[in-house]
């Protein structure tokens, strides 16, 4: 099983407190551009933005965080893999 970029869990969030992704944007001081990256899975949360998140919407930081981490493990170890293939 692949772990989960923390992404998919910030949108599930979204969507179940139907808030847009803009106003977060707002409230955590980031652009929109940024956090749609962070939310879609192109880019990776910092913990900046995971304490940010954690000031102005009450997500813990450190469970963001770990999230992030876990999808960054499994991203090298299938890399790791696959080099190991060739």
């Amino acid at each position: 099983m692949s772990a989960l970029h923390v992404g998919e869990t910030l949108a599930e969030i979204l969507e179940e407190r139907d808030e847009e992704q803009v106003l977060w944007a707002k409230r955590i001081g980031c652009s929109t551009k940024h956090l749609s990256q962070i939310v879609t899975g192109r880019v990776g949360l910092s913990a900046d933005i995971a304490v940010r998140i954690e000031a102005a919407l009450g997500l813990d930081a450190l469970t963001l965080m770990r999230i992030q981490v876990a999808y960054d493990v499994d991203v090298a170890r299938r890399r790791l893999a696959e080099a190991g293939a060739r």
